[in-house]
């Protein structure tokens, strides 16, 4: 079945991840990083992890500055994680990112990336 919603930049959205024994499923939070005219014509996302293990962050996981916003319940990083996901595994939206969180997702892509 074909999601109705549609999704743009910077939305938050909770997922639904397989356990690594691939027995069960466990929302997590993540956040889109594909246009919306992309994610109106195709079934898939793309989207970039978000983890709350904050302590020791690598190179693109950057903290955001304003989690609450975004819908997070405790200090969150971009994590340097980039993945698809079908519309159907989206569980709902739970925020969306401020400006200022989106220039870090930015910096962080730049990161990963190499981008300019």
């Amino acid at each position: 079945m074909k999601s109705t919603m549609t999704y743009s930049f910077g939305d938050v959205v909770l997922v639904n991840f397989p356990f690594s024994s691939n027995v069960g499923i466990k929302k997590r939070p993540a956040v889109v990083i594909s246009k919306t005219d992309f994610n109106k014509s195709k079934k898939d996302l793309l989207l970039l992890a978000i983890t709350s293990k904050i302590d020791n962050l690598t190179i693109g996981e950057i903290l955001l500055t304003n989690w609450k916003q975004a819908g997070l319940v405790k200090p969150s990083a971009f994590k340097s994680v980039i993945f698809t996901v079908e519309n159907q595994h989206v569980d709902k939206t739970i925020g969306k990112l401020t400006n200022p969180d989106r220039n870090i997702l930015l910096d962080c892509l730049k990161q990963i990336l190499e981008l300019s």
